[in-house]
């Protein structure tokens, strides 16, 4: 029985290209660089407070955001909301009413960033001086 003939046909050039991408795939793997931001705020009264939270672009960097997070650290706020803020306009990541004080609403996955996104915690219902806190982690490649 005779294989037919592919009309591609592989040359050993192709096989080295395949071979060095796939090296340079591994060094990029073995090369994730961890990375936080946290900030926070005292609550002024009881209108809705927002925190916020840049991604620092750099040229020769891939941001991927792994987990926000976000607490009100004193009492059970009516909801926090967290977004994706993107071009202008908010993507809703999760949200939650913490049934007490110092509950967490989180998001976890894999969002590859772009120059200008942030990321966003709205608190609703705070009494004033309430510690307001929220966490943006994930890591870099280089590119």
């Amino acid at each position: 029985m005779q294989i037919p003939k592919s009309s591609i046909e592989i040359s050993q050039t192709d096989v080295n290209s395949a071979l060095y991408l796939a090296a340079l795939q591994t060094i990029r793997i073995n090369r994730i660089n961890q990375w936080e931001k946290t900030v926070h705020k005292l609550a002024v009264d009881t209108t809705t407070e927002v925190l916020e939270i840049p991604v620092t672009q750099h040229d020769d960097q891939i941001y991927v955001v792994t987990h926000v997070v976000a607490v009100n650290d004193t009492k059970a706020v009516n909801g926090i909301r967290l977004y994706s803020v993107k071009s202008g306009q908010k993507h809703i990541l999760n949200q939650d009413k913490p049934s007490a004080a110092a509950i967490s609403v989180g998001w976890d996955g894999e969002l590859i960033t772009s120059t200008g996104q942030k990321f966003r915690a709205e608190f609703w219902n705070n009494d004033a001086n309430n510690i307001l806190r929220m966490t943006v982690s994930g890591y870099w490649v280089p590119k």
